[in-house]
């Protein structure tokens, strides 16, 4: 009921509705809002599934309003759907005939696209990225000029040097940012289970799948994929994600149906690939597939002039937050930390 009555109402005031029985069918990118249904008769399996879905919804398009609603009062759902990302629950009530005022501002004031975190004025912040340092500058350009083409990147760095801002900016500034980006850590997930995550699964092609699910090659259909830590894909994987490359085709785990998608790879190691290829623990051929455009991000001690800003920068995100009343810090503090290896 809640889901018709909203229906209903989006569509007399103008709105394009469009509904599912599963959330990662919607292409959210183009959504003012996202309502969600977690009624009680819900199997724990699909809501388990939904969860999943709130997080990719989430990590693909940050500032998108997604709303959830239910005809009952099971408290640990509720808990649940707003820790997975959910950013607003409505509680709705078998006799109710009024829409919430603040749910149709939500889809009033929502962008079309998450706003670009940089409007060019201040040149210290490059799409989220900061600093100003030759070295970074460097980086900055070689994201503009990628970002023109669709071509396969390959992102290397040490841990912490910011691999997934600098994939994030490439898709922010490309023809693609209007479609999703969608991350996925190999390094993160095990072996048995990374195959279905990257490229879906029928019901029944292992024990628990008692449906079948989208992969994050099939998710960023038009957009970007990110794998990170794609050193630590096993041998066996490589195969079938060196086939995508090829022929941006693929099948689902237990599934005979051939798969194409529109996908740019964007890929980000802190390994070093060509030790890896020589030491046969990473193929040679996937290696040059991936190997496109390389570009390399200096890690912060190789780009001293950029430490102050990100420490003005840290220190402005916390007095937000309010999790400290420091204001600046003092300079031979900050002499410190730039003089420190």
């Amino acid at each position: 009921k809640p889901i018709a009555m909203l229906t209903e109402f989006f569509e007399a005031k103008g709105f394009e509705v469009v509904s599912a029985n599963r959330l990662d069918l919607l292409r959210s990118r183009k959504a003012s809002i996202v309502f969600c249904s977690i009624s009680d008769d819900l199997s724990e399996d699909y809501f388990t599934t939904l969860l999943d879905d709130i997080q990719v919804m989430r990590i693909a398009r940050e500032n998108l309003p997604i709303c959830c609603t239910s005809d009952g009062n099971n408290v640990d759902r509720i808990v649940r759907v707003i820790r997975a990302g959910a950013t607003d629950f409505e509680n709705w009530s078998m006799d109710r005939n009024s829409i919430p005022e603040r749910l149709l501002s939500q889809a009033e004031m929502s962008p079309e696209e998450d706003s670009d975190p940089s409007d060019g004025t201040d040149s210290t912040d490059f799409h989220g990225i900061l600093g100003q340092s030759t070295e970074i500058k460097r980086v900055f350009k070689m994201i503009s000029k990628v970002s023109r083409t669709s071509s396969t990147v390959l992102i290397m760095g040490e841990s912490g040097t910011g691999k997934e801002l600098v994939c994030r900016a490439i898709h922010k500034m490309s023809d693609r940012h209007k479609k999703p980006i969608i991350p996925i850590n190999c390094g993160a997930i095990p072996e048995e289970l990374l195959e279905s995550e990257l490229f879906g699964h029928e019901k029944g092609a292992f024990t628990g799948a008692t449906t079948a699910r989208e992969g994050r090659f099939q998710m960023a259909d038009g957009g970007t994929i990110f794998l990170d830590e794609v050193s630590e894909m096993s041998p066996k994987l490589q195969v079938k994600f060196l086939r995508v490359l090829q022929e941006s085709e693929f099948e689902r785990l237990g599934g005979g149906k051939t798969i194409h998608v529109d996908v740019r790879v964007i890929a980000a190691t802190n390994m070093d690939l060509e030790e890896s290829v020589a030491e046969k623990k990473f193929r040679e051929d996937l290696y040059y597939r991936l190997n496109v455009i390389p570009l390399e991000v200096p890690p912060l001690r190789e780009r001293y002039g950029d430490i102050s800003i990100l420490v003005q920068a840290f220190i402005k995100k916390f007095q937000e937050k309010n999790f400290t009343p420091i204001k600046s810090i003092a300079p031979d503090a900050m002499a410190a930390i730039q003089n420190y290896h």
